[in-house]
């Protein structure tokens, strides 16, 4: 552009005074034309400000908002771990009993199939049943 801005009108023609209002008609429609580009080159420039500007807005007023709901969910996620893990150790206590109790069924069996003689084999459960029956033999 900056070479567009130097005319030199060189018709053999044509006066002095001919070709250097020429040159300034040139260089006036060019800086016209420039004024013209820049000007839009300004607008959208300015529009991609605008735009970066609104992401940015929204970026900032997302982000808190985004942080909430993870808290929110981090929250609710220990909640759940604090209300399931009692019944987890509940489990896992009934579990060990129910292993302790299959433990010493077996272990009655075995000792009730060894047991050869005459007097009758007292097995003994952890019901109320079993415990009621021993006080009743007791007395």
């Amino acid at each position: 552009m900056r070479d567009k801005m130097r005319v030199t009108i060189d018709h053999p023609g044509l006066s002095e005074a001919l070709k250097s209002i020429a040159v300034d008609v040139v260089q006036s429609i060019w800086q016209a034309e420039l004024r013209t580009q820049f000007s839009a080159d300004l607008e959208r420039t300015r529009e991609q400000v605008a735009v970066a500007q609104e992401r940015a807005n929204a970026a900032e007023l997302r982000a808190p908002r985004e942080i909430d709901q993870e808290r929110t969910l981090r929250q609710k996620g220990e909640q759940v771990v604090a209300t399931c893990a009692p019944n987890w150790r509940l489990q896992a206590e009934r579990d060990t009993l129910c292993l302790q109790s299959v433990d010493a069924q077996l272990a009655l069996e075995d000792a009730q199939t060894q047991h050869a003689g005459p007097k009758p084999v007292l097995i003994l459960t952890h019901t109320n049943a079993g415990v009621t029956a021993l006080r009743l033999r007791m007395h």
